[in-house]
């Protein structure tokens, strides 16, 4: 059976040629001119595999894989043109597959595709998971058990931010400004004395998975609630 491939980038250039090669090779490949369009033509698509540009404007690469596993586990691999280690193990601790640099020769892209397939067609279909439940509205944070992980104000404020901008970096200086509504100065470090408490609370399983990755000279970026693979602790309290 021709395995079908949907290619999302919103560079419609890159997204066409790529769609080209892979028809070439003998898939059905669909290239979306974004994440919202691509999330759009989801529940009809059924792709058998996507390609996903990490770094678009309005749907992120990061937050149209979220969706995507909130329901499916379809094989997925990751597009960047960035060679940043922090930003591609995000992806990975996300539930991408797989990595592809945009400079990759096709050889490499297409073995990479076809490895993605196979190893699809040979995993049995994951158990359902018990998620965390974030509600801005009831400024509540329930983990895996149910039971409510209690965040200081704060710690909310910092939490709601990342979790708005899932998959994007924010910048040390916006959560400076928008959580602690003070002026920023380069030596103050409470923004990263908060974000390791609050880690404390969402991170609590050991050597579990990071949710709130650190980018080196900008900021923090959030990778979603769903990524451990593991049984969560009891939660902290505090």
């Amino acid at each position: 059976m021709t395995a079908k491939i949907a290619v999302v980038d919103d560079d419609p250039a890159f997204g066409s040629q790529l769609a080209r090669l892979l028809s070439r090779e003998g898939f059905v490949a669909v290239a979306y001119d974004g994440g919202e369009a691509f999330l759009e033509a989801l529940p009809e698509a059924a792709p058998d595999l996507v390609i996903l540009d990490q770094m678009m404007p309005g749907a992120t690469g990061m937050e149209v894989l979220h969706r995507l596993r909130a329901g499916s586990d379809v094989p997925c691999i990751m597009l960047t043109g960035s060679e940043d280690e922090a930003m591609r193990i995000a992806g990975l601790e996300g539930g991408a597959d797989d990595y592809i640099v945009k400079s990759a020769p096709p050889r490499e892209i297409l073995a990479r595709i076809r490895i993605a397939l196979r190893r699809g067609a040979a995993l049995p279909p994951p158990p359902p998971a018990a998620r965390w439940e974030f509600s801005p509205s009831e400024r509540t944070l329930r983990d895996p058990q149910g039971q409510i992980v209690r965040l200081t104000s704060s710690e909310f404020e910092l939490l709601h931010l990342l979790h708005q901008r899932q998959g994007e970096p924010v910048s040390r200086e916006e959560c400076h400004r928008r959580v602690l509504r003070r002026p920023y100065r380069v030596e103050d470090r409470a923004i990263d004395t908060l974000v390791a408490k609050l880690r404390g609370k969402i991170e609590p399983e050991q050597g579990g998975p990071r949710r709130i990755h650190a980018l080196r000279g900008v900021g923090y970026v959030f990778v979603g609630f769903d990524t451990a693979a593991s049984p969560p602790a009891k939660p902290r309290h505090g």
